[in-house]
């Protein structure tokens, strides 16, 4: 161990940082300080700060059409961070389950989910998830409306 050489420990919120610096004044130790604390923020992405947390999506257990408003929440509650679609497409892949992501892939043959810009990616999904009502079902409702006792004509054919 060097004897003109302090050790200084800073404790972050997530790790210990050990500055080590030539004991010369008191201003030479808070300068060193200073300027590792410059550093250190500039390394920082306003990323790190998000308001809120996207959850996971599982297609096994989870509603498209909610976990969908709560990504357009979420991206909204961030969009002076969350600045282009690139962001957002790897934010929505990050949060599929891998179900989730088997399921975006096979939805996106001949091209992967990579290859794809945001917005394709949500129709994918819109697609895939929006009920379809059958042919046969709605044949049947057509054929069998009836109109009820003091219905208009006009709200009978609405």
């Amino acid at each position: 161990v060097n004897p003109g050489v302090r050790t200084l420990h800073l404790a972050t919120g997530f790790c210990v940082i050990v500055l080590s610096f030539r004991l010369n004044s008191p201003e030479a130790i808070l300068e060193g300080i200073t300027d590792f604390w410059r550093f250190f923020k500039s390394e920082m992405t306003d990323d790190t700060n998000l308001v809120g947390r996207l959850r996971e999506f599982s297609p096994t257990t989870n509603d498209w059409v909610i976990f969908k408003a709560h990504m357009a929440a979420f991206f909204e509650a961030n969009k002076g961070r969350i600045t282009n679609d690139e962001l957002k497409k790897n934010l929505f892949v990050n949060a599929l389950t891998e179900d989730g992501y088997r399921l975006l892939a096979n939805l996106s043959v001949p091209d992967t989910p990579e290859g794809k810009d945001y917005a394709s990616l949500v129709k994918f999904f819109d697609d895939h998830f929006q009920v379809k009502e059958s042919l046969y079902s709605a044949r049947y409702k057509f054929t069998n409306a009836q109109r009820e006792s003091g219905e208009g004509l006009s709200q009978w054919l609405a």
